[in-house]
């Protein structure tokens, strides 16, 4: 018997293919060439057609207006009361924590924006529906008489909108109170002077938190609080512009404007010496984390901050080891830290001279900066009257002939054998030494003449005893091997109050040792911190020494307690704010009239209301622009400690100083891997002082 399966089948892919349990394909037969495909009434598939967003689209049914009935009206009704009824209570929390918690609009615009999270992970997780399902899913609890469990979940799209409501909201009340004013004047003040209050208030909590000592990645910048608000002399912004711009939070002063030099000013009492310490630390850290960057064309020197606290006595002592405990805390060498004079020697000659005929005559050069730094003989004659630029150029030709002086016994030519020492300084001030030092040199014998010829005012005698006075004041502090540019930070206690012509003295010769770096390539970032430094600026004032620093590529930041200690006369004073391009540090301070006057004014909105019967404000009144101070003298009196304000460019930033807290410190990265003590000589010095 045949059967009919074995004959039929056909194996296709394997031999196994027409066994009896296995299905036999049917071929189906190819078509014919001319034959024309058929077309049906259904269309064939759309690519693309079964994607998730399109099926989203497709299965939105809008309801039909016939079918609605009473209780249809009435679960809408429902629907529309809790969803909107979510997004106001959304907002009016939203609100009520800007107004606590003093958060601005572009604050409520990222917060906003950050609760978008919530339908972007619904649509994530569950697809492009989600979000649609989530409010179908609200309707229907709503209309089952879950009024809670529906708020809940429509929350995914009730959150984002009460938080950007919120955000227009406080724009357009700030816009309003900036511009046209509440409906009452003492209102409109009422509410600034609350929230600037509330402002500084938070900025003073949220500075009691860990912050960074620098903020940026490229271009790091020093932080030293928290803000609280800003305030420019551009025009005031609109309500879509208070959405825009990004939210700070870090107090910061950047490196450009501390490298060009800025004014402190605050009373006693007001945190000046605490923010001086943080500006100290925060400006060597962003300092390190620029010279770092190795990548950069303008790469910065290692930095080098150098601290003149006039004060001196106890508190200057103990702020310099709190800076220096700081210092340790960052990473940095304590030998790498010196407090001057206590614990180093420096050395005003240059120490021991070099061999090289060249390095001599730059020695003598650089000598002679520092003693026109310390004399005063550095500056012009112009505008003097005849007797005073007379004695001026005197002076210059008495340090040209003792600096520059040949040693015929050596064999050395003029500006070859500069004085290593006071004692040698002082000797060869004398006629005779002069002579036999210049005596194949007529224009320097004629210099001599001039100088000593006079009976009743013999020039070279005076000098020798101006220089007698400062050697033994400056004592042996200026007699030893270190160098400012063998340390990392060096803190120098002049005695300003106990002994004020030492002070003097003293600050004119670290002047000089600066001033003088101008013709060096010494590889480092100077930023000088001077505090209280009016009574030993001598009658040309600081914006003479910033003027000199400008050209050593030095920064500088002077500290003080008031307007008036800015300099001797009000010249001194508006000279040193306009030499300081990088802005004004403002504390507390009293009777700042002048000072508001010289941080400038700004445009403002002054408004006016219409008084009607019985004394009621009526809705009609008058808006005009007005010029108010950037910082009023009101707004620093009324500072707490730790206040402060920055004032640059017409721009003003209020914020909070941050106490430094030590315990928080870390290593700067890279720091303790390259750091050497180069310093050594200054302990030597302290060895040989000692036995």
């Amino acid at each position: 018997m045949t059967h009919y399966w074995k004959t039929a089948c056909t194996p296709m892919i394997t031999p196994a293919d027409c066994a009896p349990y296995a299905p036999t394909p049917v071929a189906s037969p190819p078509p014919a060439p001319d034959e024309v495909p058929s077309i049906g009434p259904k269309a064939p598939p759309v690519p693309g057609a079964d994607s998730p967003l399109l099926g989203w689209v497709e299965d939105i049914q809008l309801p039909d207006p016939t079918g609605i009935t009473g209780e249809g009206v009435l679960d809408g009704l429902a629907v529309v009361g809790v969803l909107g009824g979510s997004v106001a209570a959304v907002t009016a929390a939203a609100v009520t924590s800007a107004w606590l918690w003093t958060w601005t609009p572009i604050r409520l615009r990222n917060f906003a924006v950050g609760s978008c999270m919530l339908p972007g992970a619904a649509m994530l997780i569950d697809g492009w529906s989600a979000v649609r399902d989530d409010i179908a899913q609200a309707c229907n609890e709503v209309s089952a008489g879950m009024p809670v469990q529906g708020a809940a979940s429509a929350a995914v799209v009730t959150v984002p909108i009460g938080w950007a409501a919120a955000a227009y909201l406080s724009a357009r009340y700030a816009d309003q109170r900036d511009t046209r004013g509440l409906k009452s004047p003492a209102r409109t003040d009422r509410a600034m002077w609350a929230r600037r209050r509330r402002e500084m208030a938070a900025a003073t909590r949220m500075s009691a938190t860990a912050m960074p000592m620098v903020t940026g990645t490229v271009n790091p910048d020093p932080v030293i609080g928290r803000t609280a608000s800003m305030s420019s002399t551009a025009p005031a912004r609109s309500v879509a512009g208070r959405l825009t711009g990004r939210h700070e939070s870090l107090f910061r002063i950047t490196w450009l404007a501390m490298r060009e030099h800025v004014v402190a000013i605050g009373n006693p009492g007001s945190g000046k010496t605490t923010m001086m310490v943080r500006a100290i630390l925060s400006f060597w850290a962003a300092g390190w984390r620029r010279h770092q960057q190795w990548w950069r064309s303008d790469q910065a020197g290692r930095p080098l901050a150098i601290i003149i606290d006039v004060k001196g006595a106890r508190d200057a002592r103990r702020t310099a080891a709190t800076v220096r405990d700081g210092f340790v805390a960052m990473g940095g060498d304590p030998k790498r830290f010196a407090s001057w004079p206590d614990g180093m020697e420096l050395s005003f000659f240059g120490g021991k001279l070099p061999d090289d005929l060249e390095e001599r005559e730059k020695r003598a050069r650089e000598l002679s900066s520092r003693f026109e730094g310390l004399l005063g003989a550095g500056m012009t004659s112009e505008g003097m009257d005849p007797a005073e630029a007379y004695y001026i150029n005197m002076r210059k030709a008495v340090l040209h002939l003792v600096v520059d002086a040949p040693n015929p016994d050596l064999g050395l030519e003029a500006g070859q054998d500069p004085p290593g020492s006071f004692f040698e300084y002082l000797a060869r001030m004398d006629r005779a030494e002069l002579v036999r030092r210049w005596a194949s040199y007529p224009d320097e014998i004629d210099a001599i003449t001039a100088v000593t010829s006079s009976e009743k005012n013999p020039i070279l005698m005076a000098e020798r005893t101006a220089m007698m006075n400062i050697s033994r004041e400056l004592g042996e502090s200026f007699d030893g091997t270190a160098e400012l540019t063998d340390y990392d930070i060096v803190y120098c206690c002049l005695e300003g109050i106990t002994s004020p012509l030492l002070a003097q003295a003293q600050f004119g010769a670290l002047v000089s040792m600066l001033t003088m770096l101008a013709g060096r390539d010494h590889g480092r970032t100077i930023q000088l911190f001077c505090d209280e430094f009016a009574q030993v600026c001598g009658d040309a004032g600081a914006a003479r020494i910033v003027e000199l620093l400008r050209s050593a590529n030095i920064g500088s930041a002077w500290f003080s307690q008031s307007w008036m200690g800015l300099g001797a006369n009000d010249d001194q004073r508006h000279r040193l704010v306009d030499s300081c391009s990088g802005g004004i540090l403002a504390m507390r301070a009293n009777n700042a009239g002048t000072l508001a006057e010289k941080i400038g004014t700004r445009k403002t909105s002054a408004f006016s209301r219409k008084v009607v019967g019985a004394g009621q404000l009526g809705d009609e009144g008058n808006v005009q622009s007005d010029d108010s101070f950037i910082v009023s003298p009101a707004v620093l009196a009324d500072f707490g400690p730790g206040d402060i304000v920055h004032i640059r460019g017409g721009k003003a930033r209020f914020g909070h100083v941050s106490p430094l807290d030590i315990a928080a410190l870390y290593p700067l990265p890279g720091l303790a891997k390259s750091t050497t003590t180069p310093a050594a000589p200054a302990a030597a010095d302290l060895t040989r002082k000692a036995a």
